[in-house]
């Protein structure tokens, strides 16, 4: 950015940081080699201003303990877009906050909190200002299908959605299956269990005799489970194998911009206080603008901040609601375009790199 020296490190990018630290002859505790290694940066670039872009992934034990070891005062800043817990659920130790989310924002000005705008934006040095009609992939998604027990995250519903669409829609998936979610094997005898949990709930609600069907080999053994088994915990085993590596960086653009229509679905922040389980303003919502995607996106109170809903971009309120848009896009290639070049202009025009980079600044020159 212009007149503002930036420095940049991917805190929780293992490899990266102890390359750092041998590169500098840092010793750190191989325990505690995240703030060990990101207390050592800290001190040996001597900043102004420190700007963590996750609010979750530094404490605020240590903001404390490098705030002592300055003999003047640095400014901290964190970005809010994420779910908060633990210590987190209190906004502490930060000089300013910065949010691209309105519904967060509102927790923000509740709190008293200061804070800045600043919506997210796609990178325009990785695509183009010029729109390509000429795209070959019909339908994509590209994103994390981390599955969370207990069914409280919003990566759960994610994954329902993309099973949903792949099989009604042949969506092309990009994501990476972890091995505790992609084991076809386990994935059929967690369903298998589940049944069998069924039956027996099932017969144990009835009266005798039926009851008695209880203690069948099979069914015996499910009086000595103590909890209901949760067979989603696995990506549905007959489409694992249509789920491609993922895509990351420039990788990324590549695919969305051979990509007709592409799909988004937020992610769980509980925002609000509980009362908005989404919140409109990810990054992929500019980065398939940006490289001029028709876009099919969760419908979200304040999503016509950024875009117009069914005119720049295309919303889905349900899993039924975006099998449907998603078939008649597919039908209507011409419309899915116009809808694509409207988002791409309006992105180019709001939402680049450059232009945040820009109200970055502006933030930094009135508050700093």
């Amino acid at each position: 950015m212009e007149g503002v020296e930036i420095v940049q490190y991917w805190i929780n990018h293992e490899q990266a940081q102890k390359s750092w630290a041998k590169e500098f002859k840092i010793k750190y505790n191989p325990e505690n080699w995240y703030l060990e290694i990101l207390e050592a940066q800290i001190l040996r670039e001597d900043p102004e201003v420190i700007y963590n872009t996750t609010l979750t992934v530094i404490p605020y034990q240590f903001i404390e303990r490098i705030n002592q070891k300055f003999k003047k005062r640095l400014f901290w800043i964190s970005y809010y877009g994420v779910r908060r817990f633990g210590e987190f659920l209190k906004f502490k130790e930060y000089d300013l906050f910065i949010t691209g989310f309105r519904e967060l924002e509102k927790e923000l000005r509740v709190e008293n909190q200061k804070y800045e705008f600043l919506p997210q934006y796609f990178d325009d040095q990785l695509c183009s200002s010029s729109f390509n009609p000429d795209r070959k992939k019909s339908l994509t998604f590209a994103g994390s299908l981390t599955y969370k027990l207990n069914d409280d995250h919003g990566f759960s519903y994610r994954r329902r959605l993309v099973e949903t669409l792949m099989d009604a829609c042949s969506l092309e998936v990009y994501s990476e299956l972890n091995n505790e979610n992609n084991n076809p094997k386990e994935a059929i005898r967690h369903r298998i269990c589940k049944i069998r949990y069924e039956i027996h709930q099932l017969l144990n609600s009835l009266q005798q005799p039926l009851r008695f069907l209880n203690h069948l080999p099979g069914l015996k053994e499910v009086c000595d489970w103590e909890v209901e088994v949760k067979a989603d915990y696995f990506f549905n085993p007959r489409l694992m194998k249509g789920v491609l590596p993922p895509c990351y960086g420039s990788q990324l653009y590549k695919l969305l911009n051979n990509s007709k229509i592409t799909l988004n679905v937020h992610g769980h922040v509980n925002a609000n206080y509980g009362k908005a389980k989404f919140a409109a303003g990810n990054i992929r919502l500019f980065e398939a603008t940006g490289t001029g995607c028709c876009l099919l996106t969760d419908h979200l109170p304040f999503l016509d901040e950024f875009f117009i809903p069914d005119e720049e971009i295309v919303t889905y309120r349900n899993k039924f609601e975006a099998v449907e848009k998603a078939k008649y896009l597919l039908d209507n290639p011409s419309l899915a375009e116009s809808i694509a070049r409207k988002g791409h202009t309006k992105a180019w025009a709001h939402h680049t790199s450059k232009i945040r980079a820009k109200e970055f600044c502006k933030i930094l020159e009135q508050n700093v």
